[in-house]
């Protein structure tokens, strides 16, 4: 909460008002006092997580890696050597800001011809490495070749999505049309972005 009194005062008034005190959990017909993190559901949330990653960001910040973030999603790019000090640096710094890197759950993306090098800098890492491509936050990069396979994919499960949403609007036009305006059409807005 320091960070976001310095980062964004305004911000920082109504995150200490909400969690000031520690938070009541109810489970199993006991209370546990909870003083970390946010709580679920909360619309502040996003934006408490988004200002509390920005010291970290600075830390990590350097001119031959380009780092962008989205709440916990972080991506890099540039040359291989840089991006493994880069990602040294998550896997020092980011428990230190409440940031705990998963490698079983990154994704190098790399030209072919950079395949082995990529290899050998990151080996003792448990970062997949592909030369096709890997979805970013629902969107596909990569390959021309993968990204036409993960777009066909994703109308073809849309598509029968779409047939089961019709045979529910026969009896049910209102529930359909609302599931339809609501949550499928986003989907479609989601992967074009």
């Amino acid at each position: 909460m320091r960070n976001i009194l310095t980062i964004c005062p305004a911000f920082a008034r109504i995150i200490i008002n909400t969690y000031r005190a520690d938070t009541n959990l109810f489970i199993g017909g006991q209370t546990i006092f909870s003083s970390e993190g946010t709580t679920q559901g909360d619309p502040l949330a996003m934006s408490m997580y988004a200002l509390a990653t920005v010291p970290l960001i600075r830390r990590l910040s350097s001119p031959s890696v380009i780092q962008s973030w989205y709440a916990d999603d972080a991506t890099a790019a540039g040359r291989l050597q840089t991006l493994r000090e880069w990602w040294d640096g998550l896997v020092e710094a980011g428990p230190l800001f409440g940031y705990f890197p998963n490698s079983v759950k990154t994704w190098l993306l790399v030209k072919p011809s950079s395949a082995d090098d990529a290899k050998a800098i990151f080996e003792d890492t448990n970062i997949s490495i592909t030369t096709e491509g890997r979805p970013v936050l629902g969107s596909p990069i990569g390959t021309s070749d993968y990204i036409n396979k993960y777009v066909e994919s994703q109308v073809s499960d849309w598509n029968c999505e779409l047939r089961l949403l019709s045979e529910i609007a026969m009896p049910h036009p209102h529930a359909a049309f609302a599931a339809y305006t609501h949550g499928f059409v986003n989907k479609w807005t989601y992967l074009c972005r």
